[in-house]
């Protein structure tokens, strides 16, 4: 067959414009497209931008919210202290810095505002501390020393030497209280307390020494107390024996620390130390180096029983003890009786043991292992407190006891040894009216048998569990005395064993009158 030119392939053909049609639709569309896409990403873009003008905005509404808040609260607190009499605000602000070192901190409430830095000049207690610590000291005592009149004067010094500003000895007829360290040549003691001046301190109440005191040192303070600051009424100081010390006859308040050079101190020089001031309401003894004291025994009296004839402080009403587990001092606790306390913290603590001495005890390993120490603080511990409620001594007024065993050494040795479960049912024998406990102790508590109390604290205790405390719940209920039952307070305990028990059972059954910290 032979093709005529007519049949050849040509561009002019239906089929060759359907297929550029075709192609021009697809472009326009898809410039469409395309022009839609960045339409679109432009809006995307604006939208973006829009959030974020957007969370700023809320941002910064939040902000205005928190400001307005929290400017609410500034005016509650304003209208609630505008409707308090200067006088209430005076107080309360006396009541916050007695327990300050300085008065640094008056200059800074006096700068507050108008009102404060008024009350702050018209309350001149507010101006009484002088501490020679602070870094304007110099600066600022003059001030103080203007201000405070005409208040007594709390002074808180480096060092004996007044000299740090003079005028701070003009005014020693104000001096109400004096802490300061003992140190430097014995003259500048007495540069501080004047020995043979008739009333020259006559406002002072309360004196701090620490480091300790020479016995003859000691003496001639007390001696020159009893000329030129006879309203003295409490004394903070540390001896190294109380052979031959004597206390002013005015203290009610005692807070004494003895370190004895040879660990050993006389039981009778200790209670006639004690004796020498008769007006004593308030001992805090912190016998923590002591290893021994010496037999004494009070004269006979025929009303009593052979063996319960005590030195009675018939005038206290509070007592702090703190020492170690060191039989030694058994001896000075037999004798000691407070009858009329009505609040008593004892502390304990272990054995100060020198790792390198040869006296330490061990045991010896059967199977030719290290030997190990021996410890049995505890077991100290518990004789010395049976040895303070000791058999014929009763507190009938005793309500609040504070009782501290740390033996963390020795628990580390036997940690599933358990504390004696009668320790505080045996001292409550002693003490009917007991209400408020705190009990401290690093050895484990399986169980501890309870009198019916108002307020219960346990202090860092590891307990086995909390099954006991269940029990203690219902027997309260029992013995219906459970509506005056205030709180059980857990402060830092832990349990031995978590599957066996945890806290919420507590809840359960104390409800608000449990507090987990």
């Amino acid at each position: 067959m032979v093709l005529t030119p007519t049949d050849a392939h040509t561009f002019n053909n239906s089929a060759h414009h359907s297929a550029q049609n075709a192609k021009a639709l697809c472009l326009t569309r898809l410039t469409a497209i395309e022009d839609l896409t960045q339409a679109l990403q432009t809006t995307r873009t604006a939208i973006e931008g829009v959030a974020r003008a957007l969370n700023t905005s809320l941002s910064d509404v939040q902000a205005a919210i928190h400001e307005i808040e929290d400017e609410r609260a500034r005016v509650v607190r304003a209208r609630g202290l505008a409707r308090l009499p200067d006088e209430v605000l005076g107080l309360v602000f006396v009541a916050v810095m007695d327990d300050c070192d300085s008065s640094e901190s008056t200059f800074a409430l006096s700068a507050v505002c108008r009102r404060f830095r008024a009350i702050a000049l018209s309350t001149s207690r507010l101006w009484s501390h002088i501490s020679s610590y602070t870094h304007f000291a110099r600066l600022t005592t003059n001030i103080c020393l203007e201000r405070s009149q005409p208040s007594g004067l709390h002074l808180n010094l480096r060092k004996m030497d007044v000299k740090f500003h003079p005028a701070v000895w003009q005014h020693r007829r104000r001096w109400e209280s004096i802490s300061t360290f003992v140190e430097g040549e014995e003259s500048q003691i007495f540069d501080l307390f004047p020995v043979n001046e008739q009333d020259a301190l006559p406002r002072l109440r309360s004196v701090t020494l620490y480091n300790t005191l020479d016995t003859l040192v000691a003496n001639k303070l007390v001696k020159s107390w009893s000329i030129s600051a006879r309203n003295l009424r409490h004394l903070n100081f540390s001896i190294s024996s109380p052979s031959q010390h004597i206390l002013p006859a005015s203290l009610t308040r005692l807070e004494l620390r003895l370190y004895p050079e040879d660990t050993s101190l006389s039981s009778r020089d200790t209670i006639s130390l004690l004796q020498s001031a008769p007006l004593l309401e308030d001992i805090k003894l912190d016998l923590r180096g002591v290893e021994y004291f010496t037999r004494y025994n009070p004269p006979r009296c025929r009303s009593q029983p052979k063996g319960r004839n005590f030195f009675s402080f018939s005038r206290v009403k509070k007592v702090a003890l703190s020492f170690s587990a060191e039989y030694g001092l058994i001896p000075l606790f037999k004798v000691l009786h407070f009858p009329n306390a009505e609040q008593f913290a004892i502390s304990v603590d272990e054995k100060d043991r020198d790792p390198e001495s040869e006296m330490d005890p061990y045991y010896d390993d059967e199977y030719g292992g290290k030997p190990e120490r021996e410890i049995d603080d505890i077991g100290a511990g518990l004789n010395l407190v049976d040895a303070i409620f000791f058999e014929g001594k009763e507190y009938p007024l005793l309500t609040t006891l504070s009782l501290r065993f740390h033996f963390p050494e020795e628990y580390d040795c036997e940690p599933d040894f358990c504390l004696d479960e009668s320790v505080i049912e045996d001292i409550a024998d002693h003490c009917p009216s007991l209400q408020h406990l705190t009990f401290e102790c690093t050895v484990l508590i399986e169980r501890l048998n309870l009198p019916s109390l108002s307020n219960l604290t346990l202090v860092g205790c590891t307990l086995k569990d909390t099954k006991w405390l269940v029990d203690y719940e219902d027997e309260l209920q029992e013995n219906e005395a459970w509506s005056s039952f205030g709180i059980l307070r857990l402060l830092g305990c832990k349990l031995a064993d978590r599957q066996r028990s945890t806290w919420d059972t507590l809840r359960s059954f104390y409800g608000s009158k449990l507090e987990l910290f």
